[in-house]
């Protein structure tokens, strides 16, 4: 079971795929129901690792942002292949996430941030959707 949040954690990278893809052949409903499951492995595997007390530096430090990111790409690729977003919205998205995750490696000790950077994908994730 010490396993499961980064199972959890890596399920995000073929499941971006399957939104991208979705999205791509304007498959809306299913590219959203995808993009919902994935937002709700992001909340289960912090979940699991923290009540199952297995929580790993190396899981939610690397590879939880990457699994988000990969999530978010296969939407917002998706979305621009369609003409669906914009590049300048695209652009806008990025750069948010960008200085997010910069302040995240450098104020994650502050409770202010911690408490807004615990909200901040899933906000993402509704932003994309």
């Amino acid at each position: 079971m010490k396993t499961l949040p980064n199972a959890l954690s890596i399920s995000r990278f073929p499941i971006g795929a399957l939104v991208g893809l979705a999205a791509i052949h304007r498959n809306w409903g299913w590219a959203f129901a995808l993009l919902l499951l994935g937002c709700l492995t992001d909340l289960a595997d912090g979940y699991v690792a923290k009540h199952w007390n297995v929580a790993s530096d190396f899981g939610a430090n690397y590879l939880e942002p990457i699994c988000d990111l990969a999530l978010t790409a296969g939407a917002l690729i998706g979305l621009l292949v369609t003409h669906e977003l914009s590049i300048w919205a695209l652009g806008a998205m990025v750069i948010v996430l960008v200085i997010v995750q910069v302040i995240n490696s450098f104020m994650i000790k502050t409770v202010l941030f911690r408490y807004f950077g615990k909200w901040f994908m899933p906000l993402y994730f509704l932003a994309v959707i």
